[in-house]
This record gives structure tokens, sequence and C-alpha cells, in this order.
């Protein structure tokens, strides 16, 4: 069982009456919500004993609540989340979350943009027989979003990287890459544009309707010189532009041989 609270007396309103609950992206089943107004707490909880669908250590659980904020500042609001992974629910245990990202998205006529925001990020090695990896997950980690390639020294390595609006709200999305590390070379393309000054500054940018996508490749070159075993890690971040808030992450991680 997980709590999550405001801190405060930000928050009323609370609504879970269509609050959906998802684990590492897949909609997760015996999983319950409860909210209190009083309390201005949302509670998450799930009983894998009972057949509930089991959150591993590192997975991500995503969950929906609707609220009213009528004392909310115009500033970053901390959340804390609790576990309680007692059979009993009743121990608490501030260890066993790590991070909990609250959306804060506007109410259905008001000023801001109503709908879902979210751009989604796919990988994977350019090489054939490979899939995509990474769709329908969000982060800002690349957990389980990561793909490898060995690379010989004076030779590339490619990934294919899948840019895709999974938003209701045609979105301009700007995707950023890690520079050029020591020991290796990178560059960029969108088709047959080299984009890797953008990618590497503030981002290149995609105009982009509700499902549609675009491709970019990441061209990983070894320098003669490297220690054979030497690895980086180039990291690929994706963010809204209606919500910067709304990201997601692919990495890319070469070693050479």
């Amino acid at each position: 069982m997980f709590t999550l609270a405001d801190g405060g007396a930000h928050f009323s309103g609370l609504d879970n009456s269509s609050s959906t609950v998802k684990i590492d992206g897949a909609t997760a089943t015996g999983w319950t919500t409860s909210k209190s107004n009083t309390n201005h707490t949302f509670t998450v909880s799930g009983d894998a004993n009972a057949g509930a669908t089991v959150l591993y250590r590192n997975s991500r659980l995503v969950a929906t609540v609707k609220a009213t904020a009528p004392n909310a500042p115009n500033t970053d609001q901390n959340w804390s989340a609790v576990g309680y992974p007692d059979p009993a629910c009743s121990t608490p245990r501030d260890n066993k979350v790590n991070t909990a990202d609250v959306e804060i998205g506007p109410a259905s006529g008001g000023t801001g943009v109503s709908g879902r925001i979210q751009p989604d990020l796919l990988i994977r090695r350019a090489a054939r027989g490979t899939h995509f990896v990474g769709n329908g997950i969000y982060n800002g980690s690349g957990h389980k979003q990561r793909v490898h390639s060995l690379v010989h020294r004076t030779r590339k390595g490619s990934a294919l990287v899948k840019i895709q609006n999974d938003g209701q709200n045609t979105d301009d999305i700007v995707v950023g890459g890690t520079p050029s590390q020591a020991g290796f070379t990178v560059h960029y393309f969108f088709h047959k544009k080299n984009i890797t000054a953008p990618m590497e500054g503030h981002g290149y940018t995609f105009h982009l309707k509700p499902s549609a996508t675009r491709q970019i490749r990441v061209v990983v070159r070894v320098h003669r010189n490297d220690n054979v075993g030497k690895e980086r890690t180039w990291q690929i971040l994706a963010r809204s532009s209606i919500n910067p808030f709304r990201r997601d992450c692919n990495k890319f991680t070469v070693t050479a041989t």
C-alpha cells in the first residue's frame, strides 16, 4: 500500500472514481485506490497474495486521481509518498518509495490544455532482427529503455530512436542527447540531416499530432586508442512543450572491443 499526501491543505475534492493504476506501463489488476478529503491523501493498495499484479523492486507504479487545488500557490508542491509493505499495511517504510512524480494538469474548461500529455521514446539497435523497447514506459532514468552495443575500435555503432506522441494534443516534442565523450564521437541524424548541434544544445523539435512518430539515428564511433572494455552511455531525452514536466528517456550504451 502507498499513501500520497500533499503536506498541507492545498488540495480538495479528490475523486478516484475514474482512477487507473499501471505498473511498468501495463494496467495493473487487483490494485484499488481510495482518498481522504479530510487528510488530503490518496492511497493505492494491492495484495499479491490475493492475485494483484506484483510490484517488483525498481518497478514504476502510476496512478491517476482528479482533484481541485483552490489553495495551491503558484509554486511546485512537495508531496510525500510512504510505502506500507507488511501484510497488515501498518508499518510505514519511507525507503520503499524512491520518488513520487505528481502531474498537476488544468481542469476541463480552464485556460490550459486539457487531455493527456505524454511524449514516448522507443529505442533499438540498428541491426536486423532487433526490436524497439520502451513502448508505453515513461521515466527520466531510461529504466527498461536501454540498448547496448559492442563496437570494435575505429568502427561505429548505431541505434534507432522513435519519438512518439502518446498524448491527446498536438505537441512540439523537444529531443536532446548526450554529446561526444572521451574516446567516443557521436552524431545524430534525422533522415539524412545531421541534427547533432541542436541535439547537444537546446534540443531538436518535432511537431507531432497524437500518435504520430518520427525516427532519428544515433551513431557512435569508437576511437582507435580506446581501451578494450571502455564503456559510455548516451541519454536521449524528450520533453513536451505543453508541459515540460512530461518527458521520457532512452539510453544507448557502447562498449569498445
